[in-house]
């Protein structure tokens, strides 16, 4: 897994000769925030606009018609979460930059060249490992180290997350599923700890949660299970209620930061973002069936190991851990307020990348139905069987996606998959032994789609 991710960051990393690395609508505008404020002393965004590589310039145009704020500046409607948490990285990149232009080397400082995309993607490539860390860790508590190094395994490579986590890093998902997994991680220790509390880990669970809300802000739904672990903990225990009380500071402060960033750009200190760009929800009429079945993006239809996954996590874990039901209700509540939001397919994305928390009980699924078998050799090496198959599937829908021969943002069935793959592939060995760069070189069936 290492290597394979590795290895598709580093072709990520590749394109910035020929391409901004970092591209798209999102990914621009979570940029926006700290690329700005560094670079500018602002949240003006009309010039970051203006100077993106990061945007098609068809984007730019209809960003800067964008209905402007109250105040006369382009909206964000994005959280500040993924920007704050690219700060660090982005500094060291500045840092270098001025450092070089200091030894005489002309280095241009405008937030968007190689070295700031660089170390703000290796940056994010790192928070990536750390995600996986803790949800290892977070199956380590209930699985042995072999299941639980095979399903993490198996689930990285059979849902979103190889994508998110390798080539697509400038989207909140990584981020979401890293601290989603990080929130439980410390939940659990604090209800293992409640005879010697420790405030250390209330006040990290404090800043997890709120960062997690302003990094996506639907994603507090996934503090449910979080919450739920640790309660009894609350209300048992005086001191950790007294641990608790005192790390609702560490809470707030990331929603202190993003009501600071929503004054300065909307003129208000609460703003309804998903009021902006004329959408909405339809809460009597949700795609539930469609977000999660269908071939345009269905959460299960474009990774089926996810479907294993839930199937084990009922039928296997469930029933003897029903705590998480939280888990379950925070997965059918974004699913309803996913599938009920107006671009219910979230448009460009690889599967459905919006249900993060469906990733985790995948997991924990997935790792049940291991155990279950695992004195079963013939089940065992079926399902191991489906675990590679499928992967290998999904690496393949990765490839056919970002190279843009299958729809970014409409179904893609299976017998497309198939069909793309039987001829993209000859085509591929055959430009690659002319001579050609993958990144220059125009598949013939390519979809022309919105990045």
């Amino acid at each position: 897994m290492i290597a394979l991710s590795i290895i598709l960051f580093l072709s990520h990393l590749a394109e910035i000769p020929y391409r901004s690395a970092l591209r798209g609508w999102d990914n621009s505008f979570y940029f926006f925030w700290v690329r700005s404020a560094v670079i500018d002393g602002d949240w003006d965004f009309a010039n970051d606009l203006a100077e993106a590589n990061t945007i098609a310039d068809k984007d730019q145009d209809r960003a800067a018609a964008m209905p402007k704020t109250e105040i006369g500046l382009i909206p964000n409607k994005y959280g500040i979460g993924w920007g704050l948490l690219t700060l660090p990285w982005f500094l060291a990149a500045d840092l270098l930059v001025r450092a070089l232009n200091t030894f005489g080397l002309s280095v241009a400082r405008d937030g968007f060249g190689p070295i700031y995309q660089i170390i703000c993607l290796v940056g994010h490539f790192l928070y990536a490992f750390i995600g996986l860390y803790f949800a290892f860790q977070v199956l380590r508590r209930f699985f042995p180290t072999a299941i639980t190094s095979v399903t993490l395994l198996a689930i990285w490579s059979g849902s979103p997350l190889i994508f998110y986590q390798t080539i697509n890093l400038g989207m909140s998902h990584n981020l979401v599923f890293g601290l989603t997994a990080l929130s439980l991680y410390l939940a659990f220790r604090i209800r293992d700890q409640s005879d010697h509390p420790s405030i250390g880990n209330w006040l990290l669970l404090g800043a997890t949660a709120g960062t997690l809300i302003i990094v996506r802000y639907p994603a507090g739904l996934y503090l449910l299970l979080p919450l739920a672990i640790v309660l009894p903990s609350f209300f048992q225990d005086p001191i950790s209620r007294k641990q608790a009380l005192l790390s609702i500071p560490a809470f707030l402060a990331p929603i202190a930061a993003q009501m600071v960033a929503w004054k300065q750009v909307f003129g208000k200190w609460i703003v309804f973002s998903y009021g902006l760009e004329d959408k909405g929800f339809s809460w009597t009429s949700p795609k539930l069936w469609e977000i999660l079945f269908s071939a345009n993006h269905g959460f299960f239809y474009w990774h089926p190991l996810l479907l294993l996954g839930f199937a084990g996590f009922c039928i296997f874990f469930f029933p003897r851990y029903k705590i998480w039901a939280w888990g379950l209700l925070s997965f059918g509540l974004m699913t309803y307020l996913n599938a009920s939001w107006s671009s219910w397919n979230l448009a460009s994305s690889f599967g459905y990348r919006g249900l993060e928390i469906g990733w985790i009980i995948g997991l924990i699924g997935l790792a049940s139905l291991l155990q279950f078998f695992l004195d079963r050799p013939v089940p065992t090496r079926v399902i191991l069987g489906l675990c590679l198959f499928l992967g290998l599937w999904n690496l393949n829908l990765s490839i056919l996606y970002r190279f843009e021969v299958v729809s970014r943002n409409g179904p893609v069935t299976y017998e497309e998959t198939l069909s793309t793959s039987a001829s993209f592939y000859p085509q591929l060995i055959h430009a690659l032994l002319e001579g050609e760069s993958i990144y220059d070189w125009e598949p013939p069936e390519r979809k022309k789609q919105v990045d």
